[in-house]
This record gives structure tokens, sequence and C-alpha cells, in this order.
């Protein structure tokens, strides 16, 4: 009930004063009793059951008559008798006027001897009535960069959770407070430790200007709150884990510009002539800094009909945001537009997984020796007949720094000296990196400025290069079903056999592969008849087999570095005393006795 008839009061004070300065214009205060005292505020009445509680009023006043004015307080008594106080002179500042408690039922109102005295703040019981806002920055209670907390605590700021990577990082908050409540304000952190349980720092004092915040690194994960002791705490800057080096959404290259005056840049996910839009597409971006008064993005994509489809604006936070859109059965368009350029990020990926390959380790990349472009993949080379025609390079990048990275062509011409192409900016999601026909043999390649690019997908000249073994059909090598890019490697292919799979791969032909690497569960066999050349590293934490006849020998050819052990089931004729039989000259890289290693054979 208290909170009811609370409402209904504070209803008729507040019903029209976004104009009033004085107490003679202000609807909070009503027409005195008398000549005397000519202006009332009226805290309480005895049909309030709660009128017994002590009544508090703050004033702050700016301007007195020439005269000075008063106040004073009537109550009535527990008979209902009418009761006045002293009368008490009013000063410019804060003047705070209270009643204290009684055990009945009663009314308190305060009155004023003169109208024309000006005042910017106005409070009843600690709520605000009136308040001339002269700063006009987000207040932390209203500031979607923030959450409700306990009671004590009613906002608060998450840094980190145990779901997070690198939730054990140092934690920096920095917050420039331009107004604080009366009274101050308060932070205390909230952490887990290595066992998961809570941890709350002792309560610190806020002070207006730049606040740093900061929680050392651990050595696990582990979640991260600031919690704040009150809402009405105005700020006008605020970062997480920021640095100087930290790219904004406006100047980033893997942004692009739109025609919308609102939402003025965009991050394009898919375009609907790409397959790959059906899938789901997942945008992570750790945000380090964001205006004060917050942003907001929302997705833009097409329908099956082709249509447009704008989403709902929805607002971004400090640290981890993961912005989803699910698969569909169509091509799609799907782009991730912000309202605000003023974002500031270190770290960005577009559907990217802890199985996708990175350029600085993949074996379909080598090192050039030139620091500013380190990493490279041949396209081509001058040796090749048809190293004239078109070299198309497509890749779909799910990770890229911050800062961003930038490819370029390397070519030879006709008379065969070098020509470097420009720098080009990378993008998340499908990069097509195309160099046109010619009418002469050259040497192709794509450099890299950086190895810390991640890839799920590389397809040169409509050959995919990085392909997984799935075995989703049975054991053969040559089965394009049983591959993750649904076609048979080729010689530039670098392939991955991981575990867990029903079906392990048996080649049964001549195999040439860029490079191999088998998971320590996976297994490969080589048939008798059949060869598997690597012209690059051949790395085995697996089982691989290499069987052989009195006829045909299995081979193993690696280029490259190669680690691992492998089982050779060799064919050793048994000596049968004259009659045809003999011995075999076995050389390195067996490591036994001939007549240990004819003995285990079954010589």
């Amino acid at each position: 009930m208290k909170k009811i008839i609370l409402l209904l009061i504070l209803t008729a004070f507040t019903s029209n004063i976004n104009a009033q300065t004085t107490i003679g214009e202000s609807d909070l205060f009503t027409n005195g009793p008398n000549s005397t005292w000519v202006r009332v505020l009226t805290a309480t009445t005895a049909s309030d059951p709660n009128s017994g509680d002590a009544q508090t009023l703050q004033i702050n006043i700016t301007s007195l008559p020439f005269a000075g004015a008063n106040y004073r307080v009537y109550k009535t008594t527990g008979s209902g008798g009418d009761f006045f106080g002293n009368s008490t002179a009013l000063t410019l500042g804060t003047n705070t006027v209270t009643v204290g408690s009684v055990a009945f039922l009663r009314a308190v109102k305060f009155q004023f001897s003169s109208a024309d005295v000006e005042f910017d703040f106005l409070s009843l019981n600690g709520t605000v009535l009136y308040e001339v806002v002269t700063n006009t920055d987000p207040l932390i209670s209203t500031s979607n960069l923030f959450e409700d907390g306990p009671t004590a605590w009613p906002r608060v700021l998450t840094a980190t959770t145990t779901a997070d990577l690198d939730g054990g990082a140092a934690q920096n908050l920095e917050i420039n407070i331009t107004s604080l409540p009366t009274g101050g304000a308060n932070y205390r952190l909230y952490r887990t430790n290595a066992a998961g349980n809570v941890f709350y720092g002792n309560a610190q004092a806020l002070t207006e200007g730049l606040n740093t915040i900061t929680v050392p690194a651990v050595s696990f994960e582990r979640a991260v709150k600031f919690q704040f002791s009150s809402g009405d705490i105005r700020f006008n800057a605020i970062s997480l884990n920021n640095t100087t080096s930290d790219p904004d959404i406006d100047a980033s290259n893997l942004f692009d510009t739109t025609t919308n005056a609102t939402w003025t840049r965009q991050l394009i996910a898919a375009t609907n002539t790409n397959p790959d839009s059906q899938l789901e597409q997942t945008l992570e971006i750790y945000i380090t800094k964001i205006p004060a008064v917050g942003a907001d993005y929302r997705v833009y994509k097409t329908n099956a009909a082709g249509n447009d489809f704008f989403g709902n604006a929805t607002a971004l936070k400090l640290g981890f945001n993961t912005l989803t859109v699910t698969a569909v059965t169509f091509n799609r368009a799907v782009r991730f537009q912000f309202n605000s350029v003023d974002i500031e990020f270190n770290a960005i990926s577009l559907n990217n997984e802890t199985d996708d390959e990175d350029i600085a380790t993949s074996d379909a990349f080598s090192d050039t020796g030139n620091s500013n472009w380190g990493r490279v993949i041949t396209a081509t080379e001058n040796t090749d007949p048809n190293s004239g025609l078109a070299q198309t390079l497509a890749i779909t990048i799910t990770k890229l720094p911050a800062t961003g990275a930038d490819y370029r062509v390397y070519k030879t011409n006709a008379a065969g000296n070098d020509f470097f192409g420009n720098a080009t900016a990378l993008k998340l999601g499908l990069n097509t990196l195309t160099v046109t026909a010619v009418a002469f043999t050259r040497t192709v390649k794509f450099q890299f400025s950086t190895g810390d690019i991640e890839y799920n997908s590389l397809i040169l000249n409509n050959s995919a290069i990085n392909i997984n073994w799935v075995g989703s059909t049975d054991s053969s090598w040559g089965t394009a079903a049983n591959w993750s890019t649904n076609e048979v490697p080729t010689s530039s292919s670098v392939i991955t056999v991981g575990d867990g799979l029903t079906n392990y791969p048996v080649i049964s032909s001549d195999i040439s592969i860029a490079s191999i690497t088998l998971s320590s569960g996976a297994s490969l066999f080589v048939d008798h008849t059949s060869s598997l050349t690597v012209s690059g590293d051949f790395t085995n934490d697996g089982s691989v087999t290499l069987n052989s006849t009195a006829d045909d020998f299995s081979s193993l050819i690696v280029t490259g570095t190669a680690t691992g052990d492998i089982t050779y089931n060799r064919f050793v004729n048994s000596y049968n005393d004259g009659f045809g039989g003999g011995w075999d000259l076995v050389g390195s890289p067996t490591v036994m006795t001939i007549t240990d290693f004819t003995t285990a054979n079954g010589a």
C-alpha cells in the first residue's frame, strides 16, 4: 500500500515541473494558509499508513529574495491536533530538513514564507522530484553497457566469463566520470578463483575524472565483473582492455561504408552467389571501446524471394560480442551493420572454428624470407606450359588480425623479370584473388603480409588445397564423397586425417599430394601396387602401414620433413635350400639385423 500511495503523491508532484525554477512557479507546491506562509509542500498525509516514518526534504537554493526567506514545519500530533515548528531561515545551497518518525499516523508539510525562492534540485525522502540537469552525459543506471546487480550493487559491467577465451588475462576498465551522486559512490570487484568460487573485493571510492580499475592476470579461466553502488553516476568515456593500437570500425578496411545515414558501416558476411551463404553466419568481435551513449548493430539479410530484411537494433557491449544469423536452405546475402563508427576492437572473426588452418603453419604456404610478406602460396611456375592461364585463389578467411592483413601478387613478365602488385586488403569471408591470363609462360605467387590469418577453405584454380578425410562412404582414397570438399585430392592438396572416424583411407593407386597430417587415432594403408609421394611434410601421430607381395612393393616418398613411425609389411623370399628361394637385400631405414628381420617376417 505504501508504494501505491507514494506513486500517487509523486505523480501529483511531478506533473508539470519541467520549466519551474521558483517555489511560486513549481507545481510541487500549493498555496499556503495565509500571507505569511504563502507556499506549502506536502510530505505526507494521515491517510498514508506509513506517514509516521521520518520525512526528509532536501532543496538546493540558487537565489533568495533580498530580505531572505524562511520555512517552518507543520505536522499533526497523536491526537490529531496541529503543531507548527519554529520559523527557520533558508540559506543558499543545500538545505536539508528532517522531521523525525513517530508511532502514529500524521500529516507533515513544509511551509515557506516567500514564493520567490529559486531552486535547481528538490528531493523528498531520497526521491528526486526536481533537478535541473546541466550534465547530459549518460547514467550508469540507464546505460545498456551495464546490467542489473544485487541491491547494494545495483549496476554491473561484466569484463569476462569462464566461457570466454583468455578470461585469465588482465582486465583493465577505464571510465571517465563526470558526475557522482551526493555522498559519492563506490565500486568493487567480483571474480571467481581457480576452484570456481566467488571472491568480492573491498569497496573502493570512485572519483570524478578518469578512474582506472585493473584486475591482474591469472593462469586460469575466470569471471570478472565491476560492480557499482549507485546508478546515479554519469560518464562520458569508457573502455575495456583498450590500447592505442586498437582500430576503430570507421578506419578498418574489414568494414564497408553504406549509404544509410544511421547504419553507416557494415561487415559483409555472405553474398547470394556463394552457396555457403546458406550456413549459419557468426561474427565474433571483442570491443575495447564504445561511445558512452552506447552503440547498436542490426542484421541485413535477403529472404528466399530475394527481398531485403532488416533485423532489430541490438545493443553492443564491451568485451566479447557474438552475433549469429541462423542457417537457411537458400542462397542469401548477410551483413552486420553498425550505427556508430567510434567502436574500437582488438579481435574479430567470422565463422571461425578451432580446427581452422592458419597461414603461418599451413603446408600449403611457404616462407618468403621477406619480413613484410612472410608467407606465400605458389599458383604456377614458368616450367608449367599452362602457366599462362588465369590463376585464381579462393580463400575463405575466418579470422584476421584486428588491424587487418593484405595480399599482393608476384609474377614474372614475358621477359622473365619480377613484377609485384599493389598491397590489397583482405576481408573476412570469401576472398577471390585472380591473375588474368597471358600468352607466355610465367610464375605466379600470392604473398601475404602476415601468417596470423585463419581460413576454412582454400581453392586454387578450382582445386581444393586443404582437404579433410571424412570417410563417409568407405575407405577408398579415390572416392570423392570420402573427402570434405567432395573431390579427390590433387598434387597441391594439404591433407588432414582426424581421429574418431568409422573409415580410414586406403591408397590403391599412385598418389601425389603436398602434405599430410594424421591425428593420434588415425590410420593410413598403402596397398602393395600403390605409392604415396609427398612434396611437403609428412606428420604422422597415428599409424601408417605399407604393404607388399612377392611381385609388388608399395612406397612412400617424402620430400619435406617426416615424423612418426611406419609399419612396412615387407615381403621377403624364403631360403629353400637351393630350390628357387634366396635372400632379399633390405637396406635403410630398417634398423634391425638381417637375421632378426627375416625371422620376424616368417623366414
